[in-house]
């Protein structure tokens, strides 16, 4: 098969019974094989080759092959650039030469004669003829290859060898490859990995030289289908190099100078590989670049790219490099290092390790929030991603790199990727960009491969509000200036915000006792600022004279947070320390290997610790349990999406169904720690299917119906169900009506609907649903069970993009190559976040958050015991203020802590009386109340203008004489303008931000960006705190406390104190008063000439009415807000005919 390329595209054409890339690299290296431009030295003080090709441009002449030099340097000037990447309007300079009629299509290729496989054979000739110069011990040996330690050099020599071929074995090698060209047919392209491709072509090589030349055998035979093979598919003479899975990476440094690899055992090594010329590492960058819809040339000489199998590509062309081409492939270990290797390795001690596996998995409380710090090559990544193997199973994932390196053992994981701009300048998508897009994408935990500019700040604001667990890398030599970086520019991290980091493990890559190691040197805590200063504390040091990472015997803050939040002593944390350890030491002493192998054995150990710890003291733990029959996943088929696998083709055996609806099945199995959310589907034989597929695709044929002209997706449901159904019986008479009307419900849930999600938004206790990529289950989040796996799946990214072209359509928006983020309301109220290849790796992601028509109320909160009546009559009571001062009250806490429902609940308080105006980034506020003004934000269209912001909103509503001012989110300079508001008579406006504590919340509001100034802190008068806890296996939202502000006597933060009047109980899991005496009630009571025992019998009768509500589960949003109306307009009725009722 040949391989040739046009203009920048892969492109496939059948030709001879071969696939090949066409008009390209073939006749490039035709004709550099018959006249190779060698890179000449220049003689001192001569012009070097690109700058007589100059002197030639001005019209000074200069010698043809000098002319041929420069073109070789400009290889790739007239490629047509990819999609993402489009043309300048300043077209690249044309090439003269043989090389310029190549790349113009004026000469074309002659499939023949195809000299690259002998100049490769020279190549590798050449460099076996230079290894068997040197000499000295060799410290290992293998098929091809040596490691020699001489004692010439300190640097390790890695020596490539093979077997010298006579005249007529080349010429045999020549003919056989034209041979494979020709008739093997296979599609490259259809291969996700080099590996993959590398095994199936030599085994069709060997095939046909097996049938074909049966004198070639044995060593020969091997040899000659890898070079064949590695000329066909490969990298030329780098290819033994990326073949060794031994080495990390791979590094042309300049032509004439040797290939440098990086061995994992070994270190640094230089090769006995040398490029004599430009022209041969130039025709491997370009193929690399054109499989990357890249290109390199004298006007884009840097290529930074990852390859289709994860590995890592940078590579530099002259004028920037002086030297000549330089070329670095990090490459993808398919099978990445894991927690045991790194424990072996000598990298993290047991201890250490044990320690680090409850911080990540927070003990089912708080995760901790890590950045690994070093230098360059020092292991960050790999110890990432060990960490990540301590998440658990039940966590939402979201990763963002600019390459792509992480591999975790976790299901629910998006992997996003940034985009470099393209040679305009344009269609950047940056870290920042997509790390502000993620939290709209609710995950449970952000990685972020690498931290170095404004999204550190993004980062660190995540770790603020409640996205912990959260993690990256940062390139610093020590804790300190870990914090140095970070604080200062291009980072410029508010320094006050350092205190969400928890943990820094710092690594970092040494010459130890003559070799090269990787160790973890200190674990720093950060236990909060003081003075503009963080506080570190190293806990754990590495001993140089033991060669191991010890604890330092300073007492942690992360084990003091985790024993409060669990509601036990330190001893209790220390002990389930220790059970991990025995843990990790049995997969040491195990030899566990593969990121999922350890990945599902410590998922095994989260969902019964104390069984597989009697496992592995049995010996038995190793084993793993039989498979159940495994539910096929329900899949979009085609590209139209049609339900292909039905109810008969989805048995499975399970541990316990939980629940059953029309809809689906919630069941248990093994393996899992949360449900899977099974849907039910209709049972359909195979006659059945085949006959739904003809009748969607008439359908589309035969039906003229737009419904993008249709008011909403309501109305074109019901137009499209009635003709479908009309079409079915005028067409297919033979289909009875039951049947007819299940195939109608599916064809048009894809025609106009959202396919095999539909049932999913059908059912109101599912929150959100969740399309992490295709060939991957769609996952969803139920009001009751938390996140759960579905046994949907999208198999190709055209039928996702469908979906999501229709949503972008029915806002007026677009999503595409362009514009591969989108973030909008839906009609019904629904929030939607998308993305789409290239930033969404594994296909496109969607994310529906559902609006709830009938939100949850008060009562609702004191049954999941998230409030208990006294507590919510009290707030009743602030919020209402009397009737003289209402309340300004702000409800603080994480992503997903409930902080809008409280909100919510809240402003059910409010008399109808009063004028309301809500300001929201995506509206999901629904309040029982009739005047009542609604405002939403709108983003910048794609030009960056027409952009009104909260704070534009905060503004203009001071002039719409509100009553009340209810800000969705507040995190900026809307802010300032809301306190404004507070401080000139606006009584009664709340809002929501992101924050861990209280006293957290002043402080993020007097920083930037929301810098308000401590004077107007004493106008507010409650901070409401609440969180996500992951409390004994499940998920709850909590108040973990409520403070009451009043004005203090000292400057800055101290301008204010805060008085926590409750705090949740982890031990009982209850909201209790901590007998700290209101200073608000005190206020009350003096603004209404009364005293406090008198607004105690206030709150009391408020209590009664709550308690009645509960009683009788009045819990829907108008009937709650009725209730509290009639309170207001007829207290001592209502009251009477409270306690009149039976059982009142």
């Amino acid at each position: 098969m040949a391989y040739e390329f046009l203009e920048g595209k892969a492109k496939k054409e059948k030709k001879g019974g071969a696939y090949s890339f066409l008009e390209g690299i073939e006749e490039v290296e035709k004709e550099e094989f018959a006249r190779p431009l060698a890179r000449k030295k220049p003689e001192a003080g001569a012009k070097t080759p690109a700058g007589q090709a100059q002197e030639k441009s001005d019209g000074e002449g200069a010698a043809s092959a000098e002319k041929k030099d420069a073109v070789a340097l400009d290889l790739f000037a007239s490629a047509k650039p990819s999609v993402e990447e489009p043309a300048s309007a300043e077209a690249p300079p044309k090439m003269g030469g043989i090389l310029g009629k190549v790349f113009s299509g004026e000469l074309k290729p002659a499939a023949e004669h195809r000299p690259g496989l002998l100049e490769g054979l020279s190549g590798l000739e050449k460099a076996a003829e230079r290894g068997k110069k040197i000499t000295g011990e060799v410290l290992e040996e293998g098929k091809g290859y040596r490691i020699i330690k001489s004692k010439e050099e300190k640097t390790l020599t890695y020596l490539v060898s093979m077997p010298e071929f006579s005249k007529e074995d080349k010429k045999q090698l020549h003919t056989i490859e034209k041979r494979a060209i020709g008739e093997i047919d296979v599609d490259p392209e259809a291969m996700l990995n080099y590996a993959e491709k590398k095994k199936v072509f030599t085994e069709k090589v060997l095939e046909l030289i097996t049938e074909n030349y049966p004198d070639v055998k044995g060593t020969k035979k091997t040899w000659f289908a890898t070079l064949i093979v590695q000329d066909m598919i490969g990298y030329g003479i780098l290819d033994p190099l990326l073949s060794d899975d031994a080495l990390e990476e791979v590094m042309l440094v300049a032509t004439n100078v040797p290939v440098y690899v990086y061995h994992r055992k070994y270190g640094m090594c230089k090769t006995n590989i040398v490029f004599e010329n430009d022209e041969e590492a130039i025709k491997i960058i370009a193929r690399i670049a054109r499989a990357v819809g890249r290109r390199v040339d004298a006007s884009t000489p840097l290529l930074d790219a990852r390859l289709k199998d994860g590995s890592r590509v940078n590579a530099t062309v002259p004028p920037v490099s002086i030297a000549g081409p330089s070329l670095t492939i990090r490459k993808f270990k398919a099978d990445p290092l894991t927690v045991v290797d790194i424990i072996k390795f000598g990298t993290m001690s047991l201890d250490l390790a044990a320690f680090l596996w409850l911080a990540m998995d927070g003990y089912e409380v708080r995760p901790a929030n890590v950045l690994v710090s070093g230098g360059t090559g020092s292991g960050k990544t790999t110890t990432l991603n060990c960490l990540g193997s301590f998440i658990p199973s039940t966590s939402r994932v979201i990763s963002i790199e600019d390459t792509a390196e992480l591999q975790l053992p976790v299901k629910h994981w998006i992997r996003l990727e940034t985009r470099p701009p393209n040679i305009e300048g344009k269609g950047e998508i940056s870290m920042e960009m997509l790390l502000r897009n993620t939290l709209r994408m609710r995950p449970d935990r952000i990685i972020v491969g690498e931290v170095r500019g404004k999204e550190a700040n993004t980062l660190l604001t995540a770790m603020n509000t409640g996205q912990s667990g959260s993690m990256g890398t940062l390139h610093a030599n020590n804790s300190k200036e870990t914090i140095s970086r970070l604080v200062n520019k291009p980072m410029s991290v508010p320094i006050i915000m350092i205190s969400a980091l928890n943990l820094i493990l710092m690594q970092n890559r040494f010459n130890y006792r003559g070799k090269t190691v990787r160790r973890i040197t200190e674990i720093t805590e950060i236990l909060g600022v003081e003075n503009g200063q963080a506080k570190l504390s190293n806990i754990f040091e590495w001993d140089p004279k033991t060669d191991t990472v010890k604890p330092t015997g300073a007492p942690s803050k992360v084990k003091r947070t985790l024993a409060d939040l669990r509601g036990v002593d330190l001893k209790a944390i220390d002990r389930e320390i220790e059970r991990r350890k025995k843990v990790l030491k049995w997969m040491v002493d195990q030899n566990i290997h593969g990121v999922k192998e350890v990945g599902r054995l410590v998922n095994e150990y989260y969902i019964d610790p104390e069984g597989f710890l009697e496992r592995i003291s049995s010996g038995k733990g190793k084993e793993k349990a039989e498979p159940e029959e495994g539910k096929k996943a329900v899949k979009a088929r085609s590209k139209r999406g049609i339900v292909d696998l039905f109810a008969e083709d989805v048995k499975d055996t399970t541990k316990e169904i939980i629940e059953k609806t029309e809809i689906a099945e919630i069941v248990r199995v093994r393996d899992e720690k949360n449900p899977v959310y099974n849907v039910a589907m209709p049972t359909f034989s195979k006659d059945d299917k085949e006959l739904l597929r003809d009748i969607e695709t008439k359908v589309v044929e035969k039906l003229d119906i737009d419904p993008s002209t249709m008011k909403n997706k309501e109305e074109a449901e019901k137009v499209f169900t009635e003709k479908v159904l009309e079409f079915i019986r005028s067409n297919y008479s033979f289909i009875g009506p039951a049947k007819a009307r299940n195939f109608t419900r599916y064809v048009v849930y894809n025609l106009v609907g959202y396919g095999i999600l539909e049932p999913l938004l059908k059912d109101e206790k599912l929150e959100e649903v969740m399309v992490i990529g295709t060939g991957r289950n769609v996952y969803v989040s139920h009001s009751e069970y938390g996140i759960c796996r579905t046994n949907l799946v999208f198999e190709e990214d055209e039928e996702v993009e469908r979906i999501l072209e229709r949503i972008a359509a029915s806002v007026g928006r677009r999503i595409d190559k362009a514009t591969p983020l989108l973030d909008a309301r839906l009609m019904d109220g629904s929030r939607v976040n998308a993305t789409i290849p290239p930033i969404s790796i594994d296909g496109p992601t969607l994310t529906i958050r559902k609006f709830k028509a009938d939100p949850l109320t008060v009562v609702d909160l004191i049954n999941f015991k998230t409030l208990t009546t006294d507590i919510a009559a009290y707030l009743w009571y602030v919020t209402e203020g009397a009737g003289i001062k209402p309340g300004n009250i702000l409800v603080a806490g994480g992503s997903g802590s409930g902080k809008t429902t409280t909100l919510n609940c809240l402003c059910s308080f409010i008399p109808d009386t009063e004028r309301i105006i809500t300001i929201e980034d995506t509206a999901e506020l629904q309040l029982p109340a009739t005047h009542w003004v609604r405002l939403e934000t709108k983003p910048p269209n794609v030009e960056g203008e027409g952009e009104v912001d909260m704070d534009d909103l905060v503004k203009n509503t001071l002039r719409m004489r509100p009553d009340r001012v209810i800000v969705g989110e507040v995190r900026g300079p809307e802010a300032r303008t809301l306190f404004t508001a507070m401080n000139t008579g606006h009584d009664g406006s709340m809002g929501t931000l992101h924050a861990n504590s209280a006293r957290e919340t002043i402080t993020r509001l007097t920083n930037p960006p929301m810098a308000v100034p401590y004077i107007m802190l004493p106008a507010l008068d409650l901070i409401i705190m609440e969180n996500k806890i992951y409390f004994q296996g499940t998920t709850l939202r909590r108040i973990t406390e409520i403070a009451e502000v009043t004005e203090g006597t000292g400057e800055g933060e101290d301008t204010v104190t805060l008085n926590i009047v409750y705090r949740w109980n982890p031990k009982k899991d209850e909201l209790e008063a901590t007998g700290v005496p209101s200073v608000l009630k005190q206020k009350l009571a003096r603004i209404q000439g009364i005293d406090v025992k008198e607004v105690n019998e206030e709150i009391e009768k408020r209590k009664k009415v709550l308690d009645y509500m509960v009683k009788k589960n009045i819990n829907k949003i108008a009937d709650v807000g009725s209730i509290i109306s009639r309170y207001y307009s007829d207290t001592g009725g209502l009251l009477k005919e409270i306690g009149g009722k039976k059982g009142g």
